[in-house]
């Protein structure tokens, strides 16, 4: 991952309260390269029930690359996002007080959760 991020010109910052930040990150999920990259929580099936884990993420060439944390070597998953269908809003299955939206692809399906509503925007961009 410390790799995708300096291809994409280094951390994003605070996003959610720095306007510049916000600015950049606007700018990399809306380019044409759309791209975004940061932590998320995950929703995954346990052997008895659903759990919550936090992951670190980054959308590119069609698929969103889904790590353990920013500094794993390898990914944990990916999904292809180019012929998937994305919903967003309240779930059941949505972590309390955090913004979901879950992917349908071909293979399943992924529930995924940003910290704040800036972010859940910023991921929706580069998604599109």
């Amino acid at each position: 991952p410390a790799e995708l991020v300096a291809s994409l010109g280094g951390p994003l910052g605070d996003i959610a309260h720095d306007a510049e930040a916000l600015a950049r990150a606007t700018a990399l999920a809306s380019g044409e390269q759309a791209a975004m990259f940061g932590t998320l929580q995950m929703r995954m099936k346990g052997c008895l029930s659903w759990y919550w884990r936090t992951v670190w993420a980054c959308t590119s060439a069609g698929s969103i690359i889904i790590f353990a944390d920013s500094t794993a070597k390898a990914p944990l998953e990916t999904l292809l996002v180019t012929d998937c269908e994305c919903e967003v809003g309240e779930r059941e299955e949505c972590r309390t007080g955090l913004y979901c939206f879950r992917l349908r692809h071909a293979v399943g399906s992924a529930t995924l959760c940003a910290l704040n509503s800036k972010s859940l925007l910023l991921w929706l961009q580069a998604l599109h």
